[in-house]
């Protein structure tokens, strides 16, 4: 009978000590962690707080929320509500010439000893705004299980971002060719206008960028050019690099680019490597009417969703060799010429090394 009494008992035994314990926590008189001293405290604080970007998972939940929300509306919706909804926003937003935007703070986390963004971190915030655009530029393009492959980045640091400085992370296209689709993003900020005149500046005999970037002067170590010695020809990848951004005329938003990345993508599904022109007609980028209805009936009108026609049945088509020719040309196709020449340069130097 005690023993039985015994087990009884248990539960109110475990309900009081609980309510002890959640006391202690909740009274302010009692310390929390008595043995730590305070001042360690408040160092663990600060601590965690600064570094509360960086939390674990948080970096996967800024990356997938762009498709996680998309496949939500697409549950809701069902397919074909939802393609139709994302046309009407991407074609208002400018089909492939979609800007997307996005904000991020140069917290403690991100920033290295000279107290301004780490380089590391410029690829770190990068995976979120680059799922983003992709999200608002190619969403139907994923629905029969392709996906884009990243092949390479480059960056071009012009001027560094001061810890606590807010920035925005600005993708859009740049062309693109035969196999390879580039993707642009810059860092910028937006400085807060100092009143008053400015100091007038000290006179230097080094050379800076070209002030057509909207950067500040940075200094180097090469010589005035003169008529006899002329400015030498970029010679090295960084200035191959530099030198397709010096003739940048300055943002009319008023903002200063920091950073330029231009990221290499290519199309596919599983090991199937798809053309871009062909991946943005699946995606319905086509600037006809008659395009778009022919990318919505693989999509939704047939069993595999388009699949066997991304993986080679598009080369059985009578028009396989102009498909998606017109894509992004409707203000002509300079610009995706000269984003495509430009990079065939930069890896033209780098496959020099």
């Amino acid at each position: 009978m005690d023993s039985i009494r015994g087990v009884a008992q248990h539960p109110s035994i475990l309900r009081t000590r609980l309510r002890t314990a959640l006391s202690r926590l909740t009274d302010s008189s009692t310390p929390l962690l008595p043995f730590i001293p305070k001042p360690v405290k408040w160092l663990l604080l600060l601590i965690i707080l600064g570094n509360a970007p960086s939390f674990p998972f948080l970096w996967h939940v800024r990356v997938w929320w762009a498709p996680i929300k998309a496949y939500f509306l697409l549950f809701v919706r069902g397919r074909a509500r939802y393609l139709e909804g994302w046309k009407r926003a991407n074609s208002a937003s400018g089909s492939i010439k979609v800007v997307t935007r996005m904000r991020r703070i140069a917290w403690l986390d991100d920033c290295d000893y000279n107290f301004h963004l780490s380089n590391s971190a410029y690829a770190k915030s990068l995976d979120s705004t680059r799922m983003d655009w992709a999200i608002q530029a190619f969403s139907p393009f994923f629905t029969a299980g392709s996906h884009m492959a990243l092949g390479s980045a480059h960056y071009i640091f012009l001027r560094e971002i001061p810890m606590g400085m807010e920035y925005t992370m600005e993708s859009r296209a740049a062309g693109w060719g035969d196999k390879w689709f580039f993707l642009v993003t810059e860092f910028i900020i937006y400085p807060k206008k100092r009143s008053g005149k400015a100091k007038p500046s000290r006179p230097s005999k080094d050379i800076s960028l070209p002030s057509s970037l909207g950067v500040p002067d940075i200094s180097t170590s090469e010589p005035e050019p003169t008529p006899d010695h002329p400015t030498p020809v970029p010679t090295t990848i960084e200035e191959v690099k530099r030198s397709e951004f010096r003739s940048r005329p300055p943002r009319a938003d008023g903002g200063i680019a920091c950073c330029f990345a231009i990221s290499e993508y290519c199309f596919k599904i599983g090991r199937v490597t798809i053309p871009p022109r062909v991946a943005m007609l699946y995606g319905m980028l086509s600037s006809t009417p008659e395009g778009q209805d022919r990318a919505k009936r693989l999509i939704l009108r047939t069993q595999d969703r388009g699949k066997s026609w991304l993986e080679g049945g598009w080369r059985d088509e009578l028009d396989a060799t102009t498909m998606g020719s017109d894509i992004g040309t409707e203000g002509g196709s300079a610009w995706i010429d000269k984003g495509r020449d430009a990079m065939d340069r930069i890896n033209e130097a780098l496959g020099d090394l």
